[in-house]
């Protein structure tokens, strides 16, 4: 379960049968928390699937980053992580994110970056 897109025209998707361990962008792996067997898969999709997907004029800068947070928070609302699991997770997403390498971006562009440090990625 993901999102998909870009700002303001964000998708929640569901991969069935699909072990994201097999993509060849994957960037890195979070432990987040073991959840109990006592609490239903079903259960735990339906959080995650019911978590909002904002594509609102107010929305600009929100991405599928924000999302997985957002997701994080509403799985600590039920119980099945704590706070601090929650944001630990965050930051350790946060470094990964900072730590993965740029997709997409053309090598000039790259290098305008590398050479400007006055530059801001959003």
């Amino acid at each position: 379960m993901h999102i998909i897109g870009w700002p303001h025209q964000f998708e929640f998707e569901v991969l069935e049968d699909y072990n994201p361990l097999t993509s060849q962008s994957i960037a890195s792996r979070i432990f987040v928390v073991e959840i109990p067997d006592s609490i239903a898969e079903s259960v735990i999709r339906e959080v995650v699937a019911g978590t909002e997907v904002k594509n609102g004029p107010d929305d600009p800068f929100w991405d599928c980053q924000d999302w997985v947070c957002d997701t994080l928070t509403r799985q600590e609302e039920c119980g099945f992580l704590t706070a601090h699991q929650r944001d630990g997770s965050i930051d350790e997403m946060i470094y990964a994110c900072l730590e993965a390498d740029d997709e997409g971006m053309h090598p000039l562009q790259k290098q305008g970056i590398e050479e400007n440090p006055y530059i801001v990625l959003s």
